[in-house]
């Protein structure tokens, strides 16, 4: 499965951009502070946020084009999130790590 994202969105602190290719057979990690978008650009491929600008391809298929005025919803994109609550291992239980199915 290949993934494809570029986006930007305000932040309170900054304001973020995310430009990323994840070719099919590839693993991408997101690691960082807390507060440096990880979250955000999960939410953004989920569909739970919609950016300032952006767009979200997977395996070709646009999923999100602002340009364009094309969103897909939440509920008919194959992704699942689920939170890494180990707080004796990760001191920010607000991490997120997604999986694409």
């Amino acid at each position: 499965m290949a993934l494809r994202i570029d986006y930007s969105h305000s932040l309170r602190p900054f304001d973020a951009h995310v430009e990323l290719t994840v070719a099919a057979g590839e693993t991408l990690a997101l690691v960082g502070p807390s507060g440096a978008g990880k979250t955000t650009t999960l939410r953004v491929v989920a569909g739970l946020l919609r950016p300032d600008r952006g767009m979200v391809a997977v395996d070709g298929e646009t999923w999100l084009d602002t340009s364009a005025g094309l969103e897909r919803p939440a509920e008919q994109r194959r992704v699942g999130d689920g939170h890494d609550d180990n707080e004796e291992e990760d001191e920010t239980d607000d991490e997120a790590h997604a999986l694409l199915t």
